[in-house]
């Protein structure tokens, strides 16, 4: 039986904003100082909070490892929705589009509770 964590690949970001290679010590070393150290952007809009982050670390077997994260959470729904992505660029590019999505919603829902007044 596999586990996940047979594939795991790791990285810390140095000073540039640049991904290094590392292994899981160095990774939990890098990421246990500072709780927020992985967090690139965050919003929240009425009750969505859309983050991007840089995880370090990467279960994907295949293909290059996909050390950032786009989030999306409900503050009533359980789970969020999340996407792995493997480069800064693709991630933003999904952050951006998660955030025009939550602001579309949430603009729908406020015209047809006005509506219904």
């Amino acid at each position: 039986m596999t586990t996940d964590l047979e594939y795991a690949n790791f990285g810390i970001l140095d000073g540039e904003g640049r991904i290094i290679l590392s292994t899981e010590a160095e990774w939990m070393q890098w990421f246990g100082s500072d709780p927020k150290r992985g967090l690139l952007c965050q919003e929240t809009i009425v009750n969505w909070t859309v983050s991007c982050r840089f995880t370090g670390c990467s279960t994907t077997p295949d293909g290059p490892p996909c050390f950032f994260t786009v989030q999306a959470r409900h503050a009533l729904l359980p789970e969020p929705a999340r996407c792995d992505f493997p480069s800064q660029e693709l991630a933003w590019q999904a952050f951006d589009a998660a955030l025009l999505r939550v602001r579309q919603d949430v603009n729908a829902v406020a015209r047809q509770s006005l509506a219904a007044r």
